[in-house]
């Protein structure tokens, strides 16, 4: 299964110059707020769908739901006229993509792109493309052993991305591979940046591998929850997308699990058309209006990863929301048993500690858990990633000084230092 195994993030928001964060199969981003974890969010969604380099659409992929990242002006830090993104990966046809944005009529363009393959040992087969500032060119593209200018005109994208994944992709490129014809068009600019030409067309048409569609697949979770109801319209879409009673069935298994509920029924008989939702919990059978948001907000968690493959990296925001600690370790642990995938914004200590006891225990294995602390400036302007590891013993690797100070300082005070 392809993974993003590291991202890296330039001149974006409070991330000033280029900074890269370690991700694994459980990634948690912790830190303040507004230091930067769903702006890590936002762009480790972009890269993932970007890099997969599959029919895309000159559109802003930074502003698709659940971040909405706005436009250039809003995306890039203050005073930069441009900014990156970029990861390397395993399991991927890829070592590493990057992305070089710019504003195009107030929207991000990839104007610039790296690409690295994994296995080639050959620079030659690498490929760069930058966007040059100089007249009358579009595209410079350029590796260790070429180095060709594409023209406004030769070719109707001015994304990168887009241009690989709608059009060479599907075996077009530029003249059409035919030599005399881009001689024909260049006349007698033409035998200067034939033989760059020629290497470029190769590349293009032989060694340039792209990934299966969707061999990196993204999820993210919308973080507002759809209200409760004592009858509804219509069953709620995450009790009802896809299989009825294999939704049920799942969600009764992970209620079980999480010690919450035994079981969840939607019943159309009392009220049609409309239908009512009821939790067996402990305490016997309730409306879910009259059971704890909790419930509710977890519900709709379980619903998200279950409509998603297993395969599917998924994105969450603060999922301990309205959930009683126990209940958040009891989460933890069922992510890391489940296999799955998760970058998880988090508040809990609950949900850090219940992770770092998984690896103590041997459910995680320490490469499959990442901690990234987003620290903040003492002014607030700006934030710098830290990875954190965690050893076999649970205990931190990496941390920075001011990692949990807070805490401590709280502590300190309740014991009357």
């Amino acid at each position: 299964m392809a993974r993003i195994t590291d991202v890296e993030i330039g001149d974006v928001r409070c991330f000033e110059g280029a900074q890269s964060a370690r991700t694994r199969r459980i990634t948690l981003l912790v830190g303040e707020n507004g230091a930067g974890k769903s702006t890590f969010l936002g762009c480790y969604r972009t890269l993932g769908k970007l890099s997969n380099l599959h029919d895309l659409a000159e559109d802003n992929h930074f502003d698709e739901p659940p971040f909405q990242m706005g436009g250039f002006d809003s995306i890039a830090r203050a005073g930069k006229t441009s900014f990156t993104l970029g990861g390397r990966f395993a399991e991927h046809c890829h070592d590493r993509v990057a992305f070089t944005f710019q504003a195009v009529g107030g929207r991000p363009v990839d104007r610039g792109m790296e690409l690295r393959f994994r296995g080639r040992g050959d620079s030659l087969r690498d490929l760069h493309v930058t966007a040059p500032e100089v007249p009358d060119v579009l595209m410079r593209l350029q590796n260790a052993g070429f180095s060709f200018d594409l023209l406004p005109g030769e070719v109707s994208f001015r994304s990168v991305s887009t241009w690989l994944s709608r059009y060479v992709r599907d075996g077009y490129v530029p003249f059409a591979g035919d030599l005399q014809r881009f001689r024909e068009a260049r006349g007698t600019d033409a035998e200067s940046a034939a033989a760059g030409f020629v290497r470029l067309v190769s590349l293009l048409q032989k060694d340039l591998p792209f990934p299966q569609a969707d061999a990196l697949r993204v999820a993210a979770a919308e973080p507002s929850l759809p209200s409760r109801q004592r009858h509804y319209d219509a069953a709620p879409d995450h009790l009802t997308t896809g299989d009825e009673g294999e939704i049920l069935a799942f969600l009764a298994a992970i209620g079980e699990n999480v010690g919450l509920w035994r079981a969840v029924h939607v019943d159309r008989r009392l009220d049609e058309p409309r239908v009512q939702v009821f939790v067996d919990t402990p305490s016997g059978r309730f409306n879910l209006q009259d059971v704890g948001y909790g419930v509710h907000s977890l519900m709709v968690i379980f619903g998200f990863i279950y409509r998603n493959a297993p395969e599917t990296v998924l994105l969450l925001q603060q999922p301990e929301i309205h959930v009683h600690p126990r209940a958040q370790a009891a989460l933890a642990q069922w992510m890391a048993e489940s296999g799955r995938s998760f970058v998880i914004e988090t508040h809990s200590d609950h949900f850090v500690d219940r992770f770092r006891i998984c690896v103590m225990k041997g459910t995680l294995a320490p490469d499959e858990l990442s901690i990234i602390y987003f620290e903040p400036t003492a002014d607030g302007t700006r934030s710098r990633m830290h990875s954190i590891a965690v050893d076999s013993q649970g205990n931190f690797e990496g941390a920075p000084d001011g990692y949990r100070a807070f805490f401590l300082e709280e502590t300190r005070s309740l014991l009357g230092f």
